[in-house]
C-alpha cells in the first residue's frame, strides 16, 4: 500500500468502520486492513489513510475519542511546562510521546479532553500568558529547536506554542519567555554567539534549498530575516563542514569576458556589493597579452548579475 500510512489499530470491526466513515464525511479516504485470525482472534484491524492525510485523519480520530491536541514540541521540558500553567489554572491534561519512527520532530504531545478545549484556547493563544511575552517566531520547528537550546543554555526558560491552520498545517511556531527575561532573550537571539552566517540571499526559496544540504547532514541551522536579506547560519563548529557540502552544491557560469582586469575587477567589485559572489579567470598570456579575462558568477545569482553588468553599460 504506497503511501498509505496505519494511524490506529482497533480490536473490533465496527469501531474502525465508524471512524472511516467520521474520516469520510472530511473528506478523507481511509482503508480497513482486517489482520484478525479469524479462529484465536489474534491480530489487530489497522487502519489505513493517505500520507498526505495524516496529521488532519490522527486529529479527527483523538478528537473522536475524546481528546484534542494542543500543542507539541521536539524538547519535553517545554512541554511540560505548558502542561504545568494548565494545570495551575485547573485544566487537566495528558502528555504522548509519538513513537513513529519515520518523525524526528512532534515527539511530545499534549493533549485535553474535549469538553476542556474552551477553557485550554486562551493559553494556547497567549491571551492568558500574561507574563509571558512572543520573542521569535519561526515556521521550522528545527529553527525552533536552535532558538530553544540557545535560550536554555543562557539558564532562560522558554516556552513553545505551535499555531496551526485549518487543515492542521503548521502556521508558526510562537517562543515565549517570561517578560522580565524579554530583552535579554531578544539580544542573544540577535547576537547568536556560537553561530557564523554561511550564505545569504533575498530570495527565500534559495536560502532553503541550501539548508536542506545541511539539514541532511544533521547539521543545526538559524534561517533569519533581515533587511530584506535571508540569511542561513549554522554552528561554528560545523562551519567547514558545511561549507565544504555548499561548495558541493556551487555551480558558477560565465558573466561575461573582458580584455582589461581592471573592467573585470571593477565589475567584480559591484558585484559584491550586492551581495553577488564572483571570480576572475585570467586566461591571459603573460608575454603576448592573449586571451581573454573571465568573471564568472554562481548560476543561481546568473540573471541578478546579468542585471548589474547591464546597467554599468
Amino acid at each position: 500500500m504506497k503511501n498509505w500510512v496505519k494511524i490506529q489499530t482497533l480490536d473490533l470491526i465496527h469501531q474502525a468502520e465508524l471512524r472511516v466513515q467520521i474520516l469520510k464525511e472530511h473528506d478523507i479516504d481511509a482503508v480497513i486492513v482486517n489482520e484478525k485470525d479469524s479462529i484465536f482472534l489474534l491480530g489487530g484491524i489497522d487502519l489505513y489513510v493517505n500520507a498526505d492525510d495524516e496529521k488532519k485523519a490522527k486529529s479527527l480520530i483523538d478528537e473522536f475519542d475524546g481528546l484534542t491536541k494542543i500543542n507539541s514540541f521536539i524538547e519535553k521540558k517545554p512541554i511540560l511546562l505548558f502542561q504545568k500553567i494548565l494545570q495551575d489554572n485547573g485544566i487537566q491534561s495528558e502528555l504522548k510521546r509519538t513513537q513513529d519512527k519515520r518523525y524526528v520532530y512532534d515527539n511530545y504531545e499534549l493533549y485535553v479532553k474535549n469538553e476542556d478545549i474552551l477553557l485550554a484556547a486562551p493559553f494556547v493563544t497567549g491571551e492568558k500568558l500574561t507574563e509571558w511575552e512572543i520573542i521569535a517566531q519561526t515556521k521550522k520547528l528545527r529553527h525552533s529547536k536552535s532558538y530553544f537550546e540557545i535560550l536554555n543554555n543562557n539558564q532562560i526558560t522558554a516556552l513553545t506554542i505551535k499555531k496551526k491552520d485549518s487543515d492542521f498545517h503548521l502556521e508558526v511556531i510562537n517562543i515565549y519567555v517570561k517578560k522580565e527575561n524579554a530583552e535579554q532573550s531578544k539580544k542573544l537571539l540577535e547576537e547568536l554567539n556560537g553561530w557564523v552566517k554561511i550564505y545569504e540571499n533575498e530570495n527565500h526559496n534559495k536560502i532553503e534549498e541550501k539548508e536542506k544540504v545541511i539539514v541532511k547532514e544533521e547539521y543545526r541551522t538559524i534561517i533569519r530575516h533581515k533587511n530584506e536579506i535571508f540569511e542561513l547560519f549554522v554552528e561554528n563548529v560545523n562551519l567547514k563542514e558545511a561549507q565544504e557540502l555548499l561548495s558541493l552544491e556551487v555551480k558558477w557560469v560565465e558573466l561575461g569576458n573582458f580584455k582589461n582586469i581592471n573592467n573585470a575587477l571593477y565589475i567584480k567589485s559591484l558585484l559584491k556589493s550586492e551581495n553577488v559572489k564572483s571570480i576572475v579567470v585570467n586566461d591571459k598570456d603573460s608575454v603576448f597579452l592573449l586571451g581573454e579575462i573571465e568573471l564568472y558568477v554562481m548560476e543561481e545569482d546568473f540573471e541578478k548579475a546579468s542585471k548589474i553588468l547591464k546597467e554599468t553599460k
